[in-house]
């Protein structure tokens, strides 16, 4: 009769454990779906706060970021550059995204047609260029109006990029 006990009882515990490890499981489980939730959430809100009125953000905060670590009197010169080309560089920077996005689908497609793929990388190419260019041509002009100092901090690396 003991043996008959045991042997319902260790079938109990087996259960048991088994159901304290589902638990344990499910705790886990719904504790991985909150976090990836919240990741899709702050991309999603992050995606919706962006500027959409200036220059791509990456443009946008690139200019500020250089600004940053020239002299005082060197950092309007060199945002007033940019802000002059707020609508120019802000299209160029849409016209690349546009075109990389096409260069993509391109790449995608099926069948897939080499020559679509290679016309749409062209123009991916171009579109980032001028993108490119317009932004260049905005550190140019302030260039061309800063102080000597200015002009050497502006040429130097990045923090925490090596430079030539």
């Amino acid at each position: 009769m003991n043996s008959a006990m045991n042997g319902s009882a260790s079938t109990s515990d087996g259960r048991g454990r088994r159901r304290r490890w589902l638990r344990i499981a499910l705790i886990i489980s719904v504790a991985l779906n909150l976090f990836f939730v919240g990741i899709v959430g702050v991309w999603a809100v992050k995606s919706l706060l962006r500027d959409r009125e200036g220059p791509p953000i990456g443009a946008t905060s690139m200019a500020e970021r250089m600004a940053s670590r020239l002299p005082q009197a060197d950092r309007p010169i060199l945002l007033q550059a940019f802000q002059k080309r707020h609508d120019d560089i802000r299209r160029l920077f849409d016209e690349a995204r546009t075109a990389q996005r096409d260069s993509r689908r391109a790449l995608r497609a099926n069948p897939f047609d080499p020559e679509a793929f290679a016309a749409a990388s062209d123009r991916s190419l171009a579109a980032r260029d001028a993108a490119q260019a317009a932004f260049s041509e905005a550190v140019r002009e302030a260039a061309t109006n800063m102080s000597a100092e200015g002009r050497a901090k502006l040429a130097e690396p990045p923090r925490g990029r090596r430079g030539d």
